[in-house]
């Protein structure tokens, strides 16, 4: 019989009656099935059953059940979704695009509580070997790409969207008009995030995240014993020993090309 629905199904439902029959008089405890097991599961576990010849021992009753397992049962999860966009793509922030709205969505599901990841050791032990003349030893992507030795990371925040809260609502409401976490990520030139702290409210500026960060006090430690390492921020951080920033309205032709190869690189976070 061919379904109207599905017209690509055809099912012997004088052999789906049969095998239904066969399925439910089925000995699960010599099985090792248990109709308590998740849905998905147990269904895995009757359908790849065999018989004496090693053919499928359910093959009408598969082709139903595979259908009926894609059917959504409730479509609460779809309007969770929606009820999440809606606080992402709001009247102040309506030019995002796909991509970024997919990205903030991602970001907002993976941090459903307020969390700090401290620095990883590939960050904390990270060093970038340079001569004082500028000759590179052959290990930093940032020097070799741009010429810029010592820089070990990219540092950015960004806003990610949340409800409005019932406690100090003042201290998550963002410049940008609206309620947030301002999470503050840190990645290295292979794309991979090194830290994430999103403990801060929205109102918090990204400088004082930065200094209350761990890697703040190590990188000053650092200078402090001679070895120059730094973080690269947009211009939202205040230039600094161990952080380079571009420069805003440059007139100088060599400060204009530090400042794109600055653009360029943040690119990264």
């Amino acid at each position: 019989m061919r379904n109207k629905r599905f017209p690509n199904i055809v099912i012997d439902t004088e052999n789906l009656h049969k095998e239904w029959k066969k399925h439910a008089f089925l000995d699960f405890s010599e099985l090792n099935i248990s109709p308590d097991m998740p849905v998905e599961e147990y269904w895995t576990k009757i359908l790849k059953m065999t018989d004496e010849t090693v053919e499928p021992m359910f093959p009408n009753l598969k082709e139903v059940i595979m259908v009926l397992l894609i059917l959504p049962f409730s479509n609460a999860c779809v309007e969770r979704v929606f009820s999440q966009l809606k606080l992402i793509k709001s009247d102040h922030r309506n030019r995002l695009n796909t991509n970024t709205i997919a990205a903030l969505m991602a970001t907002k599901a993976a941090i459903k509580n307020a969390t700090t990841f401290e620095p990883s050791k590939a960050l904390m032990h990270a060093r970038i070997k340079y001569s004082k003349d500028g000759d590179d030893d052959g290990e930093g992507w940032f020097y070799e790409e741009c010429g810029i030795p010592g820089v070990i990371g990219c540092i950015d925040c960004t806003h990610v969207a949340i409800i409005k809260p019932s406690n100090h609502e003042e201290r998550f409401f963002n410049r940008k008009h609206y309620h947030s976490l301002n999470v503050q990520i840190i990645c290295d030139s292979d794309l991979q995030i090194l830290s994430v702290d999103a403990s801060h409210p929205g109102a918090t500026n990204d400088c004082i995240i930065w200094q209350m960060h761990p890697l703040y006090e190590y990188l000053r430690n650092c200078r402090q014993n001679g070895e120059t390492l730094w973080m690269l921020g947009d211009s939202g951080y205040p230039q600094r020993n161990i952080l380079m920033t571009p420069i805003l309205n440059a007139l100088r032709e060599q400060r204009k090309e530090y400042t794109q190869i600055c653009i360029c690189l943040l690119e990264i976070v």
